[in-house]
């Protein structure tokens, strides 16, 4: 089915691209949105499934995938729709369901719902409203702890496993899930290339998970190389096993291919440039949610010692083992008196920033210490293949040198 928006539209006409099994749905789902603004996030919603995830032979569990992805996009501006403290209904679908048709009887059904889950509730922190506001807080603070403890909150946020798992069961495979290594190395894999090339989008969003706030940014050529390399590795490692060949395509597309096709990333907006940086017009529209963008504002996490924060919370908190990986309330519950007194939280940074980077500002020596964890990586990629990588060493020349476009 095609669907024309209003030509007046910010999105300026697009014609939207769905199966009829998902454009029915227009009417009677999604509350709160306009038709026209339905109709982008399910197209968008649409649009990564078929990056990410471009083969299947499930037709019931794709469908199913793609209204769970959908869903978290709207949470990313909407936060009303990552609530699942209040229930499992969301945007008109049951999401228990929604997972019970993916997953169905797989060993990862449990896993799966706390990490999708998880996901609404984190997406729905940034966008959030008052109520989210000690959570954001906590989420801030815990991102910016450790290299090893951002990966996995922002595995979970970016739905890196959720989406690797949930490619093998729309491919209907019975074994070789990914162990908790492969998940981990993968992720930061598929995480690593799409915060170097989403830096200044970023930016433009007040974003507080882009791994390159907390380390050198200059770095960004050189780390997307190393982990450019590693994907090549490990496509060519798994490309005779039909369960890792699913899982791969999610880092292959997202870490660079997605942003060109995907029409919510300004490519033919932005003259055919990949990274455009941020202006104060793009800015602006991610503060009205213009290409399904959202603008993190100054100040959204002060207010978290109010009672309904503080309220909603603790909800959250004693509903961790079925909203939250394990492991994630630890992380959120971490007192901030060990933090290091040099590093300076949003409140004391962001006052008179119109743009920037959302979360903690990491000292030079906190800096350093994400720096060597980034270039350290090839190191912790032989801990799953026994194929031929960058060394330690090698990458460390990358990371020193001036970036040479001849290089690539």
């Amino acid at each position: 089915m095609t669907i024309t928006p209003n030509a007046g539209l910010p999105n300026g006409g697009d014609r939207w691209f769905l199966p009829d099994e998902l454009s029915k749905n227009l009417e009677d789902k999604y509350p709160g949105l306009s038709r026209d603004e339905a109709a982008e996030v399910l197209s968008a919603g649409w649009e990564f499934m078929r990056c990410l995830v471009p083969e299947f032979t499930s037709w019931e569990r794709y469908l199913a995938m793609t209204r769970l992805l959908t869903i978290n996009l709207v949470a990313e501006f909407r936060a009303s729709a990552g609530d699942i403290a209040f229930g499992d209904l969301v945007c008109g679908y049951d999401i228990e369901e929604l997972l019970g048709v993916v997953f169905g009887d797989t060993p990862v059904r449990e896993e799966m719902s706390r990490e999708y889950r998880g996901m609404l509730l984190l997406t729905a922190a940034k966008s959030g409203m008052s109520r989210h506001a000690r959570l954001l807080s906590r989420l801030t603070e815990a991102l910016a702890n450790s290299p090893a403890d951002y990966f996995r909150i922002r595995d979970c946020d970016f739905g890196s496993r959720f989406t690797f798992a949930g490619a093998m069961a729309c491919n209907e495979v019975s074994g070789g899930w990914l162990s908790e290594r492969e998940n981990q190395i993968l992720a930061e894999v598929a995480v690593g290339m799409y915060d170097a090339i989403a830096f200044h989008k970023h930016q433009a969003e007040g974003e507080i998970c882009n791994v390159f706030a907390y380390s050198d940014p200059s770095l960004r050529p050189s780390v997307y190389r190393m982990y450019r390399e590693a994907l090549w590795a490990l496509d060519t490692t798994w490309s005779r096993s039909v369960a890792k060949r699913c899982v791969v395509n999610f880092a292959r597309y997202g870490g660079g291919p997605v942003h060109m096709l995907m029409r919510r990333y300004r490519f033919v907006e932005n003259g055919l440039v990949v990274g455009l940086p941020e202006s104060e017009g793009t800015v602006a529209a991610a503060s009205q949610n213009v290409k399904l963008w959202h603008h993190l504002a100054p100040g959204s996490s002060q207010a978290g010692e109010t009672e309904v924060a503080g309220s909603y919370y603790r909800t959250v908190m004693a509903g961790e083992r079925k909203w939250l990986f394990p492991g994630l309330a630890n992380l959120l519950g971490q007192s901030n008196a060990a933090r290091c007194p040099s590093c300076r939280p949003p409140e004391a940074h962001r006052a008179e920033e119109t743009a920037g980077f959302g979360g903690m500002r990491l000292c030079n020596g906190c800096r350093s210490e994400w720096d060597a964890y980034l270039r350290d990586f090839p190191s912790r990629l032989k801990e799953v293949l026994e194929t031929p990588c960058p060394s330690p060493r090698s990458v460390e020349m990358f990371a020193m040198r001036k970036f040479d476009v001849r290089d690539t």
